[in-house]
């Protein structure tokens, strides 16, 4: 059901003029602050996504996952009969008429069932936040949904160095939104590591039409790995 594709590792461009860059930086537009944050990277190096896992060590032991996944079976969330595995409320998103909101309503459900099942976990899933994070910063910019530190994150307030995971969704999976979706995730994340200084990493999620690509950010370069939501149709 997910597959693996591809990702990409992001590096400072040593020909951006600092000025400029500076400039446009500090200006407060978020616009232009996000345009001058990928003026300063130099490329997207693409990696597998066996590779960024085995440089972050994110994957779960496979008893874990064996065992979330069946237990996301017998409730329903997933099923898995003929036509493959799949999320059983989780309508194609490119084939829906719905809004975006309510296109990717289901996920907020279906992660909240998998967080349900991880021991000990401190995180949960705030979809559609009304207002932008907390910030020490002149910043604006608010993502389509969050995993955030703690419970009942949608009834308080959130900073930046609250969010674990930013999300940014598309029912479209075009150029012109997998582009969008990145500036956008590549920011969330930027503005995540420059509030807390002693934060080390930062994941984020980008998801357009059934494709899921994964965003991983450090003090070494990003990686940026894809997958599939939903079976490929005919």
């Amino acid at each position: 059901m997910l597959i693996a594709h591809i990702g990409f590792c992001l590096t400072r461009n040593q020909d951006a003029s600092k000025d400029e860059v500076g400039v446009n930086y500090r200006t407060g537009d978020l616009k232009l602050g996000r345009a001058a944050v990928l003026a300063d990277l130099k490329k997207y190096l693409q990696v597998p996504f066996d590779c960024l896992l085995e440089r972050v060590g994110a994957l779960p032991p496979l008893q874990d996952l064996q065992r979330i996944r069946n237990n996301l079976t017998e409730t329903k969330i997933l099923t898995d009969d003929k036509s493959g595995l799949r999320w059983t409320d989780f309508t194609p998103p490119t084939t829906s008429k719905g809004s975006e909101e309510d296109v990717f309503e289901p996920l907020g459900h279906i992660i909240d069932r998998i967080l349900a099942e991880i021991l000990n976990c401190g995180v949960s899933f705030a979809a559609n936040p009304s207002v932008t994070p907390l910030s020490e910063r002149n910043n604006t910019s608010m993502s389509d949904g969050y995993l955030v530190l703690g419970k009942e994150n949608n009834k308080r307030k959130i900073h930046w160095f609250d969010i674990a995971v930013p999300f940014e969704f598309k029912k479209a999976r075009d150029r012109e939104s997998v582009r969008d979706d990145k500036e956008k995730i590549i920011w969330s994340l930027h503005s995540i590591m420059r509030e807390d200084l002693c934060r080390r990493f930062a994941f984020g999620i980008t998801i357009e039409g059934a494709q899921l690509r994964l965003a991983h950010q450090s003090c070494t370069p990003c990686g940026y790995s894809t997958y599939r939501l939903l079976p490929e149709r005919g």
